[in-house]
Parts: structure tokens; sequence; C-alpha cells
């Protein structure tokens, strides 16, 4: 690093900090991406638990030490995800005149 001034030594600093930035930022989407995917498929563990054992939310919450607002959190990742499958499934309509 010699020769370079001031200058050029803090950017290339800042460039560093910068791609582990980056670095981090995809470590945690991938993180983030997993916990979703895991969430819905916790939803529809207790979606099949209500409908095909006849289980209400609360006995579902005690049998996995559930809080309400985290079986809520499963349940909507799982509607959410669904969602987002049927709407990839449908053909796009095509607006006459765009």
């Amino acid at each position: 690093m010699t020769g370079q001034s001031a200058t050029d030594r803090y950017i290339e600093g800042k460039r560093k900090e910068l791609d582990n930035l980056r670095k981090d930022f995809n470590a945690l989407s991938k993180e983030a991406a997993a916990v979703a995917e895991h969430s819905a498929a916790a939803g529809r563990l207790i979606e099949r638990l209500k409908s095909d054992q006849q289980m209400t939310e609360t006995q579902i919450q005690r049998l996995f030490g559930l809080d309400g607002s985290t079986l809520k959190r499963f349940l909507k990742a799982s509607e959410e995800e669904r969602s987002r499958s049927s709407a990839a499934a449908e053909p796009a309509q095509v607006r006459p005149g765009i």
C-alpha cells in the first residue's frame, strides 16, 4: 500500500467494507428465504392437523408450545406461499392495446 494517498486507502477500505456488507446481506437473504420456507412448511402441517385430525388451533398451540402470534405467522406464511404458487400457475392475461 506504499505510494497510495490517504484518499486512495480510504476508498479501498470503504470498498472492502461494502464488499463485506454485500456478502453479509446475501447470507442473510438466504437465511430469510429458508426461514420463510420453514414457516410455510409449519403452516401446512398445522393446516393438515386442523383438517385431518380435527384439531383446534388451541390444541395445536398446546401440542407444540406455540403462542398465538407464532401460530398465526405460520398459517399466514403457508397462505402466502399458496397464493404465490397459484399466481405463478395462472396464465398471464393479455390486454388488447397494450
